[in-house]
């Protein structure tokens, strides 16, 4: 299947379209998704200009691509899902460090190892390709009519996170601040309170 993949070549990021191996459903909660669009953002950009991939087990080519929206085509027996489904993917996955709580708890965007895998980021290939396989519970599904921007899923789910953590410190202070700056990887926002 055709894929945008990006090679380590001499330190330097080579972007190529490519042929890769077409995925296939191995076990009970596994979902195939053909891939309707993915989002590019700065994360992408600093993974092909600034050569930022962490490429999957000893390859020099990765597919890129971690904003995902797609249609479920074939779902495992377990996984909750059916086909025509429309879907989206988590990006990070746990680290295997017993010692990390958060991502032994599922909460890896919080890793506190650093030893984290990121679809199309680090460690694992990405979705710009024409279909993927995923463990259900990476899935989020998306209702029909969010369709012309449920690829946004992932970079709201961290403007989510920060507003949740903001929630807690202000919870915790005795005074009540009247404006808060928020910075992040995908907004720039001032926010009145």
């Amino acid at each position: 299947m055709k894929a945008i993949t990006i090679r380590d070549e001499e330190a330097r990021v080579k972007v190529a379209m490519a042929n890769v191996p077409k995925p296939g459903v191995t076990g009970p909660e596994d979902v195939f998704i053909r891939v309707l669009c993915v989002g590019l953002d700065g994360t992408d950009r600093e993974i092909i200009v600034e050569n930022f991939a962490r490429y999957p087990g000893g390859k020099s080519e990765m597919v890129i691509g971690h904003e995902l929206l797609g249609i479920v085509a074939e779902a495992g027996a377990e996984s909750g899902l059916s086909p025509g489904d429309l879907v989206t993917a988590l990006v990070r996955r746990p680290c295997s460090e017993e010692t990390c709580a958060n991502c032994r708890n599922g909460r890896q965007d919080f890793c506190q190892t650093g030893n984290y895998t990121e679809r199309g980021i680090a460690r694992a290939d990405g979705f710009i390709c024409e279909y993927v396989v995923e463990n259900a519970k990476y899935i989020v599904k998306v209702p029909n009519e969010c369709m012309p921007y449920g690829v946004l899923v992932e970079p709201q789910s961290i403007v989510e996170k920060v507003w949740n953590q903001t929630m807690k410190i202000q919870q915790r202070m005795i005074w009540r601040p009247r404006t808060v700056l928020i910075l992040g990887s995908v907004l720039w926002a001032f926010w009145r309170l």
